[in-house]
């Protein structure tokens, strides 16, 4: 059985590049989350498996597949009455999530759900135990310096945009009488009489 097992997980490691990696952050969320403890190392892959095989393939990447393995767990698919898991490596027809309980399933579409709202309001990293990324205006105040005031920085934009300039108005091109000081000088020209 292991070793049909393992020739099965070699072919379906080999057409997709991120394979190992998203089994490995799986097994991780399944050892620090309880309620997903009662999922072994073969449920998380044909899980994943199956999850792969139905999405399109631009939810190949890492990011994606873990949110659609998520959302496939958060939407009932190892409640009672659900098609189940059926392991192709035996000949006869197993789920191979029939030891889970009536609880456990419960729990872990409960934990799901609550991961996925996680995800959904970009807080992925508390779904993955990651410390919280820092904010934008902790970036912007560690890009500026006292002595020469803040940086024109922004992350999005590039570096040192220029403004772009105001068209003229109709008002500005009148001429200034000339013993009018020009509006945007701070100096005074001296009146001749």
């Amino acid at each position: 059985c292991q070793m049909r097992r393992t020739k099965w997980f070699q072919g379906q490691a080999v057409n997709l590049p991120s394979y190992i990696l998203i089994i490995r952050v799986l097994k991780d969320i399944s050892r620090r989350v309880p309620a997903w403890t009662c999922l072994d190392s073969w449920m998380l892959e044909l899980l994943l498996q199956k999850v792969l095989s139905i999405s399109p393939p631009e939810y190949s990447r890492p990011g994606d597949a873990i949110r659609s393995v998520v959302a496939c767990i958060a939407s009932g698919f190892f409640l009672p009455g659900a098609p189940g898991l059926m392991d192709p490596c035996e000949k006869d027809k197993v789920d191979s999530s029939g030891q889970l309980t009536p609880q456990m399933r419960e729990d872990l579409t409960f934990s799901a759900q609550h991961a996925l709202r996680l995800i959904s309001f970009k807080q992925l990293y508390k779904v993955l135990g990651l410390e919280a990324p820092p904010k934008m205006q902790d970036i912007k105040d560690a890009f500026s310096s006292p002595r020469m005031g803040p940086r024109r920085f922004t992350p999005f934009r590039g570096r040192n945009r220029t403004k772009r300039k105001v068209p003229a108005t109709p008002e500005s091109n009148k001429k200034q009488k000339p013993d009018e000081a020009p509006a945007d000088s701070g100096e005074t020209q001296p009146q001749t009489s």
